[in-house]
């Protein structure tokens, strides 16, 4: 990560002396004309002005974007959240299992079924077949 920094770094330095060489032999001007006013500014103040503009505007649409997509962002979050506790609940229970606990295993097998149910997420109807198997 270090050398990544000074790498950037080294172009920034790069870049900064080559503006200010390219800049230095510059005449041109802009005229901006908005009646009744008149501005005359120089083009590389202008080009600075351009490239700061560019960078406002897309980092407030970056974060307008963060903003409208963190509905989804934490719909996600929770949804990786409960595999995660499935899958450690699923490990528990099969090392349990391996290691001869077998009340444990069931018991580990039976709190997260409990705390599934309460959530509102694990309705199981076993005994239920379905209109085409009556």
């Amino acid at each position: 990560m270090a050398i990544r920094g000074l790498l950037w770094l080294a172009l920034l330095f790069v870049v900064a002396v080559v503006l200010a060489v390219v800049g230095r032999f510059d005449m041109g001007q802009v005229l901006l004309i908005y009646p009744p006013y008149r501005v005359d500014i120089s083009l590389n103040l202008f080009v600075v002005g351009l490239v700061v503009l560019f960078i406002l505007i897309y980092a407030l649409l970056r974060i307008f974007r963060n903003i409208w997509r963190m509905p989804q962002r934490v719909a996600a979050y929770r949804a990786r959240s409960r595999v995660a506790k499935a899958h450690a609940a699923l490990r528990d229970a099969i090392g349990n299992l391996y290691a001869g606990r077998f009340f444990a295993c069931g018991e580990s097998r039976q709190r997260r079924a409990r705390e599934w149910r309460q959530q509102g997420r694990g309705r199981v109807d076993r005994g239920h077949r379905g209109a085409s198997h009556a």
